[in-house]
């Protein structure tokens, strides 16, 4: 019967509002979690039954929660993207407090009399109800809820442990109550643009560990006493006005994540970072600071550095000891050199450079990443890139991805590159230095499961046929390019789009995997032989391929 209902979900998945009777929900005694969206309620809500664990109303259309919805035993009050502009009553606290002072009645006055005038009977029931309705409450989801302004008062709900404000852009005022949730874990506030402070009270939160500011662009400065908050182990800070780290945040021993994404305001780290011994992500992409201080090489626990698209210049000498790192980030980045010491990072596993156009060699000392497995050094359309890759560049024994794009006076690789049998993706748009190879050293590249080569100058392609892992090969504006060569039949997808000197492509028939052949633009290319003989084939494009012969097209017909 209805009574053994335990759970309910209901979206009816359209834009206007549907009336949903309560009195339906009565009979359901026995149910637990009730997820309802796009939904209005109509009747008593006395009538929902009073055991649920976890309620979830989506588009929530009142703008305080109905006090009459007995939540007596509710753990998760899941609210996102409604109309509440104020969770409870904001009377209760009041009402709370004043009950709470002991009083003397005047003489003569009965004491339901009292109450009966000064605070109807109905009016307390449902104040206290709300009281006792949200004491076992311990997660809060108010996410999108752009009509709310300000949060809840706390002081009735001690047991939070999660609080989700994100996308509650009118979001201006924290309760200071927040500080007596002594098990508060989680606070998420991220695009809470009229946000400019947090209370001092949220220092109190000794058992916290996630606090998510992202993208609350008025708040500019973190209480002084934020390092009282000893589990913090995430802060997120990005897009935030914050001119400077307080002090106490050295004391933040839990550390692990510190994200200053788009800071702007923030000019420069303190040197005391060194000293956040839990620290493994730092993230500056976006900022406006130009040195990381050389204290970072004290971070023997950091394990990834993001500073794209920041104002660094250079990355410090000292990161060579900084031995857990495993990856480095400085894309465009005015960055001009790699210090030598990062041979000293033995677990280094990315290194990206792309788009800095300042660096015109890589240092000897890179061939002792014996764990590099990608490396991506792209300088920007117009720039000239790096000129030489080190001869002991072959010793990246552990190198699986390397994208080398765009470096227009690299001339020549090192007789080690092709020593590199773990390569498993090449990327070498708008390269020099193929013209001429020998085909024998290409050959040792055999791993490879992706070739790019696009926009390049050469005019032949050594054979690639023994490359039996290759799966897809791009030659796209190779316009000198007068032929290709036999391919491996484990190729899957071949785009050569604009190769316009191109007149001859080797026999494709033993391609039988192939899926998709893109040669639009290949004005001169006269035929495709065994094109008709492909049966996975599923996407073909041969636009302004003009001269392709008639006894093709009847072929493929």
């Amino acid at each position: 019967g209805t009574s053994n209902i335990e759970a309910i979900a209901l979206d009816i998945g359209k834009k206007d509002l549907t009336d949903l009777r309560t009195e339906a929900f009565a009979a359901m005694s026995g149910l637990r979690l009730l997820h309802i969206a796009n939904v209005n309620f109509a009747g008593d809500f006395a009538c929902i039954p009073n055991k649920l664990k976890w309620l979830k109303w989506e588009g929530c259309p009142f703008k305080s929660f109905p006090s009459e919805f007995n939540l007596q035993e509710v753990v998760v009050l899941d609210l996102p993207f409604g109309m509440v502009s104020e969770v409870w009553n904001r009377n209760v606290s009041m009402i709370k407090v004043h009950m709470a002072e002991p009083f003397l009645l005047p003489k003569g006055i009965n004491a339901s009399t009292f109450f009966d005038v000064f605070c109807p009977r109905h009016f307390l029931i449902r104040c206290f109800s709300s009281l006792q309705a949200f004491d076992r409450l311990k997660v809060l989801n108010l996410m999108g809820c752009e009509h709310l302004t300000a949060t809840p008062d706390f002081s009735s709900t001690p047991h939070i442990v999660k609080l989700i404000f994100d996308r509650c852009f009118l979001l201006a005022q924290v309760h200071e109550s927040i500080g007596c949730l002594k098990n508060l874990i989680c606070v998420r506030m991220s695009d809470g643009f009229q946000l400019k402070e947090l209370p001092n009270s949220i220092c109190e939160l000794s058992s916290l560990e996630t606090l998510n500011l992202h993208r609350c662009s008025k708040v500019s400065a973190l209480a002084m006493h934020v390092g009282d908050m000893k589990s913090l182990n995430r802060l997120i800070l990005d897009q935030t006005k914050i001119k400077t780290l307080p002090d106490s945040m050295r004391q933040l021993k839990k550390l692990n994540l510190l994200s200053l994404d788009g800071c702007r305001s923030l000019t420069e780290l303190p040197e005391w970072i060194g000293s956040m011994e839990s620290l493994r992500n730092l993230t500056l992409r976006g900022s406006t600071m130009e040195r990381i201080p050389e204290s970072i090489g004290h971070l023997t626990n950091l394990a990834r550095l993001n500073a794209e698209r920041s104002s660094i210049v250079a990355l410090p000498h000292s990161i060579g000891n900084a031995k857990n790192l495993r990856g480095i980030y400085v894309d465009y980045t005015a960055t001009g050199e790699v210090p030598d010491s990062i041979g000293s990072l033995e677990r280094l596993e990315t290194l990206s450079l792309d788009g800095c156009s300042h660096i015109k060699v890589l240092p000897s000392s890179i061939g002792l990443l014996k764990n590099l497995a990608k490396l991506s050094i792209c300088p920007e359309l117009g720039c000239t890139g790096i000129r030489e890759l080190p001869e002991c560049f072959g010793s990246l024994t552990a190198l699986r991805h390397l994208y080398i794009d765009n470096n227009a006076e690299l001339l020549r690789v090192p007789s080690s590159f092709f020593q590199i049998n773990s390569l498993e993706v090449l990327s070498a748009r708008g390269c020099n230095w193929l013209e001429g190879l020998d085909g024998n050293d290409v050959s040792k590249l055999s791993s490879l499961k992706e070739l790019n080569l696009a926009d390049s100058n050469f005019c032949t392609l050594p054979s690639l046929a023994g490359f039996s892992f290759l799966k897809s090969l791009t030659l796209r504006l190779c316009e000198r390019l007068l032929s290709i060569p036999q391919l491996p039949s484990s190729l899957e997808e071949l785009h050569a789009m604009d190769c316009s000197a191109l007149e001859i492509i080797s026999d494709i028939s033993d391609l039988k995997v192939l899926r998709v052949l893109k040669l639009d633009g290949c004005t001169k290319l006269l035929d495709v032989h065994g094109l008709e003989k492909l049966r996975s084939l599923e996407d073909l494009t041969l636009h302004s391929c003009s001269n392709l012969s008639h006894a093709l097209r009847d072929r493929i017909k």
